[in-house]
């Protein structure tokens, strides 16, 4: 299956950016973000909370507002 998506210029080039630094390709870099957004979307609807955890396993950030 094919589609064509239409972004914004400055959204193109972050998605441009965080595929080159990671050296993998625009559909990666979706493909992962939708993922990670189903996962926190799936965490809100159980009232459960995403965060980073640090080599302690002590959490230094909290991700909100997905």
């Amino acid at each position: 299956m094919s589609m064509t998506l239409e972004v914004s210029k400055a959204l193109n080039e972050k998605l441009s950016t965080l595929a080159q630094v990671n050296g993998t390709s625009l559909d990666t870099v979706l493909l992962k973000a939708l993922t990670l957004y189903d996962v926190a979307s799936d965490a809100k609807q159980k009232n459960h909370h995403i965060g980073i955890l640090d080599d302690q396993q002590r959490v230094i950030a909290e991700v909100v507002g997905v």
